[in-house]
């Protein structure tokens, strides 16, 4: 059972193999052609692509802070956030405002093109001439300037209007008038170089370097200011490392030289600009620590100058020890209190800036025991939003990676707010009691004489002024250190390099994909119209709708010099013929076909003479009464035949007519009756049948077809064989399902011809030589 099985699947798979090879070699042609012209398309697109060359650098970004120092205290915080992430400096490389600083010192408006072998190339610094501009109203930008050589001083410049723009001004002015100050550009002007050229659309000079080519030459010019868009489209920059400190651009430009020095402007305008930001920020830390540094020295001084007049007024009094220890307590406990309020005014502004979600790589309390767990869960948090970034890249939020450093994320944020709220609470708790013990002391020191405590209080306010004022003047030199150093963050690790290949397009690798392509499309087109073809085609189609047995398929014959392929194939149906099993009886065959023009006629006709060849007695009856044809293939007279000889109107000996070809006898139709179907209906065409298998071996029946009219019926019950003659690309697929109801319903012993194949596609069914005919006749066996 499984063995038959697996034979089954195997002659399956053998069959559809043989399908698709017949269907390739069926539409060879076209897909070759297919296959040949979108290679061919795809080797002009690769052709006329341009070159692409790509310039790279690397470099890393450094902070301020973590150059020098890497704290921020309560001054820098003032001054504002100094240095930038990854993500703000990518913003700026990409941004339009660093774009137009990287024009000041590029000219990209002005561009200059020739062609060589029907390729447009860009000279940009190799032109043989330069083109100043003076002015350029809108309706010349972008224009195409043609340049055409005349001699060494000379030179044509033309402007034409673009054919998609002729046409489409050709067409709306059927419709409505064009303004003349819409109408496109049009100039031709012969000019001399390095002479100013003055219209009312542009004032330019043709400036030559060196003596021009005889070649066209163009131009097109742009303002400078409006190449942004252009920079844009050519720029890509993005993170090189995960932490994102690391930054690679890339630059890609149909120019070599131009994309190295495009990427060197632009590298060279994030320079300046990350300069004069870090400028800015220390010439902001600066003002701000003179304006605090003008207050205090002005209450230094007051508080110096109290303090001198009230010694000099009072320089008897003696200062006992307590007064002075009570003094330097107080004086302590006032700082330590000074230090606490600017303490708690940081950590109150921090938990303000952790709370309302700002980025937290600005934030840096220093290096102390209380700010220790703080600075590391801040950098727990910017490592986490560094990889929930890169994976935000990749992956929506829905991700469950995502999902999990998001939680991750919250439970920290929620932990460093706590912790900074119980710091605060510890700072302030700590003011709090220090507040008691300042009390306490100034209580003390009440008790004391009042010219000691007066002394006091002033010696304490100058001591508190003079510890602000040196910590002002030690954190304005250090400001001061960084403004002159003007030191850029940025560190170059691969500088960029002339490109000298271009990275696209891959011509080789276009042209391999066209080939595939059209390699693919010619396949499936040839499988598409096979798959749509309603009509048989091949002997396979009739396999694949019928297990009804198939003798023969006779080939098409353009040209005379292949008649013996026709004879072949005839032959073979001869010897398929031949195998019926008769017992040496006579053969009644019927011929017929679905629908008329499907070769019936010339088949009968054709297989006839191939029987008489063979020393067999055949007569060929022309029982298509309606439409008669026999008679021309002989070249017979028809004014008697089967209608005359069944309406009883002549005898057999009257209508029997003797062809060119020995053993061959035909019965024409003879003139159309008004009642065919009765007279074949009749005895008499029993009678008359009986009698010629009698006297022939083969008696053949040319029949009307057997979808339009019964005739045909009346005789394949009485015949050996019904031969249904089919023609390649003509027959519909759905006639064959009919015949099948047909010869079932009827239980009729039919077989199939196939008349007219190509002669590529019927080999193997005999009108070749020598296997042919062992493959034919094994196949007969099979199928009966």
């Amino acid at each position: 059972m499984n063995s038959s099985q697996d034979n089954t699947q195997r002659d399956e798979d053998e069959i559809d193999i043989r399908e698709i090879l017949t269907i390739l070699k069926r539409y060879k042609l076209s897909i070759v052609l297919i296959t040949l012209s979108i290679t061919l398309i795809s080797g002009m697109v690769a052709y006329f692509s341009p070159d692409i060359y790509r310039a790279s650098t690397t470099f890393s970004i450094s902070s301020d802070e973590g150059r020098y120092g890497g704290q921020k205290d309560i001054l820098t915080m003032a001054a504002g956030p100094s240095g930038s992430s990854s993500e703000n400096d990518i913003a700026m490389l990409q941004s339009s405002f660093l774009a137009e600083k990287a024009l000041k010192n590029l000219n990209l408006g002005t561009r200059y093109f020739t062609k060589e072998r029907y390729k447009t190339h860009e000279l940009y610094k190799s032109s043989p001439f330069v083109v100043a501009t003076r002015y350029l109203s809108p309706k010349a930008a972008g224009v195409k300037f043609q340049l055409a050589p005349v001699n060494e001083d000379t030179f044509w410049l033309t402007i034409e209007p673009s054919k998609k723009t002729k046409i489409f001004n050709f067409v709306q002015s059927f419709f409505t008038p064009i303004p003349d100050s819409e109408q496109p550009l049009s100039y031709k002007e012969m000019h001399s170089f390095d002479a100013p050229i003055s219209t009312p659309w542009f004032e330019i000079e043709v400036k030559r370097v060196h003596k021009l080519q005889d070649q066209p030459y163009f131009f097109t010019i742009v303002p400078n200011a409006s190449m942004t868009g252009y920079i844009g489209s050519g720029l890509s920059v993005f993170p090189a490392s995960e932490e994102g400190m690391i930054v690679q651009i890339d630059y890609e430009d149909t120019v070599a030289l131009r994309a190295k020095e495009t990427l060197d402007a632009i590298l060279h305008a994030y320079e300046e600009e990350n300069l004069l930001q870090k400028t800015q920020s220390a010439s902001k830390k600066l003002n701000f620590i003179d304006e605090q540094l003008k207050g205090i020295s002005s209450a230094l001084k007051s508080s110096s100058r109290e303090l001198r007049q009230y010694k000099s007024k009072r320089v008897g009094v003696p200062l006992n020890q307590k007064t002075a220890i009570a003094a330097e307590k107080i004086t302590a406990y006032q700082t330590e209190i000074d230090e606490l309020n600017i303490q708690i005014e940081l950590f109150e502004n921090t938990l303000t800036f952790i709370e309302l979600g700002n980025d937290l790589k600005n934030v840096n309390l220093g290096n102390t025991i209380d700010t220790e767990p703080i600075n590391l869960m801040i950098n727990q948090i910017i490592e986490g939003d560094d990889e929930q970034s890169i994976l935000l890249l990749d992956f929506t939020e829905l991700h469950p990676d995502v999902i999990r450093i998001t939680e991750k994320l919250r439970k920290l944020k929620e932990r460093l707010i706590q912790t900074v709220k119980s710091t605060l609470d510890r700072f302030k708790k700590r003011r709090k009691a220090i507040t008691l013990l300042l009390e306490k002391e100034q209580k003390n020191l009440e008790s004391l004489p009042q010219q000691q405590e007066d002394l006091g209080s002033l010696s304490r306010g100058f001591m508190v002024n003079e510890n602000i004022y040196s910590y002002l003047l030690q954190k304005r030199a250090e400001t001061a250190v960084v403004e002159a150093s003007k030191i850029s963050t940025i560190q170059m690790i691969e500088p960029s390099y002339y490109p000298a290949l271009p990275v696209k397009p891959k011509r080789l690798f276009m042209i391999i994909v066209g080939f595939i392509l059209g390699l693919i499309v010619g396949i499936g087109t040839a499988f598409i119209r096979a798959y749509s073809i309603t009509t048989v085609q091949t002997v396979e189609d009739i396999e694949k709708l019928t297990s009804i047995p198939i003798y023969g398929a006779l080939p098409l014959l353009p040209a005379r010099k292949h008649k013996h392929l026709y004879l072949e194939a005839l032959r073979v149906l001869r010897t398929n013929l031949e195998f019926l099993d008769n017992k040496g009886k006579s053969r009644l065959i019927t011929f017929t076909s679905s629908v008329p023009t499907e070769g019936k006629t010339t088949t009968i006709s054709e297989l006839g003479k191939i029987l008489a060849k063979g020393h067999k007695k055949v007569i060929i009856l022309d029982l298509d009464l309606r439409r008669s044809r026999l008679h021309e293939k002989f070249s017979l007279e028809n004014t008697a035949g089967m209608s005359t000889l069944l309406a009883h109107r002549h005898d057999l000996k009257a209508v029997l007519q003797h062809t060119d070809h020995n053993n061959l006898h035909v019965i024409t139709s003879g003139p159309t009756p008004p009642n065919p179907s009765e007279l074949i209906m009749s005895n008499s065409l029993d009678e008359l049948i009986t009698a010629l298998l009698k006297a022939y071996d083969y008696v053949l029946l040319d029949t009307p077809p057997i979808g339009f009219v019964a005739d045909a019926m009346i005789t394949m019950h009485k015949s050996d064989i019904n031969i249904i003659v089919l023609r390649a690309g003509y027959s519909k697929k759905a006639y064959i399902e009919n015949i099948n109801k047909f010869v079932k319903q009827h239980d009729l012993n039919a077989g199939f011809v196939l008349n007219g194949m190509k002669m590529e596609s019927s080999s193997g069914y005999g009108y070749g030589y020598g296997s042919d005919y062992g493959y034919a006749n094994t196949y007969y066996n099979k199928r009966t």
